[in-house]
């Protein structure tokens, strides 16, 4: 898809919007313009040959649940980056060339369940989305966080706080 055939979805969008009474671009609502019986082009859908097409995506395997592609250290080595440790560039982003990118969703973890809604979810999360634990065992007694039954609550008072 080239950039033209973007640039006329984007146009034909705007041209949608203005035949709708869109608020939202300015200029003439010249409603002499669209004739009554004119049908609504939908943004993307004009002629058959720009559509949009959604992409479905296939899902990583296990061994990628942990991935986080702009923090691989197997990556910069293998990019053979010069970084100045110094300056810590070690810990910037750093993401791969679109011919080495996965296109593939990170798996949840096991057990995920739907996230706890907003503002509950300032205070508690559900434990099986959260993959390692070790840091509420270890830091007990400091009250950050405590295991209750199947969730994480973050108490206030803690030395956060």
């Amino acid at each position: 898809m080239g950039g033209s055939s973007l640039g006329s979805q984007v146009h034909s969008g705007a041209t949608s919007l203005q035949k709708l009474g869109s608020s939202y671009l300015g200029g003439d609502d010249n409603a002499d313009s669209v004739s009554k019986d004119e049908t609504f082009t939908k943004f993307g859908q004009d002629d058959g040959e720009n559509n949009i097409v959604a992409k479905s995506f296939l899902v990583c395997d296990d061994r990628h649940s942990e991935l986080i592609p702009c923090l691989d250290r197997n990556l910069i080595y293998q990019m053979r980056l010069k970084l100045d440790l110094s300056l810590m560039e070690h810990y910037e982003r750093h993401f791969p060339l679109p011919e080495r990118r996965f296109n593939c969703l990170i798996p949840p973890p096991t057990g995920y369940k739907v996230p706890v809604k907003w503002p509950r979810n300032r205070d508690e999360v559900w434990k099986a989305n959260i993959p390692h634990t070790h840091l509420a065992h270890e830091k007990f007694y400091q009250n950050w966080m405590v295991e209750k039954g199947e969730k994480i609550i973050f108490p206030s008072g803690g030395t956060m706080v």
